[in-house]
């Protein structure tokens, strides 16, 4: 556990998966195994930049914003019921949620770290690369679709 209000260490976060059901907080998830990476999650902005032929001085302004589409690094485990729900995702063409929970929770019983939900598609599950020095990896490539991430504070 980690330090609530604190910079803490990553080891210790978690990704899960839940259904379709609208109310994100309120859904029941099973947590992703053998996860070894989460890239950046959250709203982002393409930018269109300017410079004007008289002063030559580049500015930026937004332009479309997206949810982003991280590609989740995982043992690959067939065992594993988050593995085995994000393959029965990615044969729907609906959003699903999604949690994210960080290793910010006190050391109080019954505290829980951050939690960012978000809705997002399962665009891919992929097996490999297969090195004689690694173990058997899949990589899970979500796509976040809703503008929308949900952060409930650790307690």
């Amino acid at each position: 556990m980690g330090t609530a209000g604190l910079v803490n260490a990553s080891l210790g976060c978690t990704i899960s998966i839940g259904t379709t059901a609208d109310d994100q907080v309120s859904d029941t998830y099973v947590e992703i195994g053998e996860v070894v990476t989460i890239p950046p999650i959250g709203l982002a902005y393409d930018s269109i930049n300017f410079a004007a032929l008289a002063d030559g001085f580049e500015r930026f302004f937004k332009s479309i914003g997206k949810g982003g589409n991280p590609q989740l690094g995982v043992g690959r485990k067939s065992s594993d019921a988050g593995q085995a729900a994000a393959l029965v995702a990615l044969s729907s063409h609906l959003d699903y949620n999604f949690v994210v929970e960080l290793n910010d929770s006190s050391e109080a019983t019954g505290s829980h770290g951050t939690k960012i939900y978000f809705k997002a598609k399962v665009m891919s599950y992929q097996t490999g690369p297969f090195t004689i020095t690694s173990v058997v990896m899949a990589t899970i490539q979500l796509g976040i679709n809703a503008a929308t991430f949900i952060d409930v504070d650790a307690t």
